[in-house]
């Protein structure tokens, strides 16, 4: 996306990665195949790339922050910059919506969503976060020689009433063409109820959202950023288009959400998805557990980020089935 004025709100988030990590708890992870950047809020994207990123060198162009960053030579090594998440106005972000109001983390939007972040070995643990009465928990994971991010997410109800209406939502822009050939414009695509994706017509990368629990709305968003989960549950605001098959040319971003609904007191939900980037959806609902290579999850080499919302989580969890 191009760059534009907004006004970043603060608070924050933790959500961290492995690898190595500045004193502002960004962190980054190089793979194989991929980079990533997480901010304390738990989004993608490190701005403090500069001090920590290791021995993670560019050539040509240079960003000073960390998104997504392919790998052309897979390998493990970067020799051009093709990060496809901050060219211009870096932006990623995901949201929760309870009874109509909603809270964001996200670099380019602000970070409402609380939390504190703790680090053991090759896993960092979360505790905290949440918003409107809903306790929140995301996990982030990718192995070393794969190009695939998964996410599982889970929310509890930690009231002692039913909390209405509640909706989770993720979002990011897609850039992959800015650095190599200066253009913003993907080709946009809604290939299913559970995948959108977008390509960039000169460097052909593909980064898509793939949703692995029943009831995801896949959208292209032409108004980005929409941080609002009702907009990409009703195909409202910012959204132009949920249906499949839908594409276009545009610089555009793309998101994914899901309708929880009305959580009773104590109730949990959990959902699933990837960021597959270059590759092609995945049939498992446990990607990480799969053999390595190419555009696979090494599973044992892979790096995690946990973090849980209500200590000492130990209760039952639920696939969501409420949206098919």
């Amino acid at each position: 996306m191009k760059t534009s004025n907004k006004v970043l709100a603060s608070a924050v988030l933790g959500l961290c990665m492995c690898g190595a990590h500045s004193a502002l708890a960004q962190y980054s992870l190089v793979g194989n195949q991929i980079a990533v950047g997480v901010g304390s809020d738990g989004s993608i994207i490190n701005p403090t790339v500069g001090s920590s990123m290791g021995s993670l060198t560019y050539g040509g162009s240079y960003t000073t922050y960390l998104g997504i960053e392919w790998s052309t030579a897979q390998n493990g090594t970067y020799p051009v910059n093709n990060d496809v998440i901050t060219p211009g106005t870096p932006y990623q972000g995901y949201s929760i919506g309870v009874n109509g109001n909603y809270g964001v983390a996200s670099f380019y939007s602000g970070h409402t969503l609380g939390g504190t972040t703790t680090q053991s070995g090759l896993s960092t643990m979360t505790t905290g976060g949440g918003y409107g009465g809903v306790g929140f928990s995301q996990s982030l994971s990718f192995g070393l020689n794969s190009g695939i991010i998964h996410f599982v997410d889970t929310f509890q109800n930690t009231t002692g009433g039913t909390l209405p209406n509640v909706a989770f939502s993720t979002e990011f822009d897609p850039d992959p063409d800015v650095y190599q050939y200066g253009s913003y414009t993907t080709r946009n695509n809604i290939l299913s109820s559970s995948v959108v994706q977008a390509n960039g017509p000169s460097t052909g990368l593909t980064i898509l959202i793939q949703g692995l629990t029943a009831g995801s709305i896949p959208s292209v968003v032409g108004g980005w950023p929409d941080d609002n989960p009702y907009d990409l549950v009703n195909g409202t605001g910012g959204v132009t288009s949920q249906t499949v098959g839908f594409t276009d040319f545009e610089d555009y971003s793309i998101g994914m959400a899901w309708e929880l609904g009305d959580m009773t007191a104590g109730e949990t939900e959990t959902i699933s998805f990837n960021y597959i980037i270059n590759g092609t959806p995945v049939t498992t609902t446990s990607p990480i557990l799969g053999g390595g290579g190419t555009g696979a999850p090494d599973g044992g080499s892979t790096c995690a980020l946990l973090g849980l919302a209500v200590a000492g989580l130990g209760y039952g969890r639920r696939l969501i089935a409420k949206r098919a």
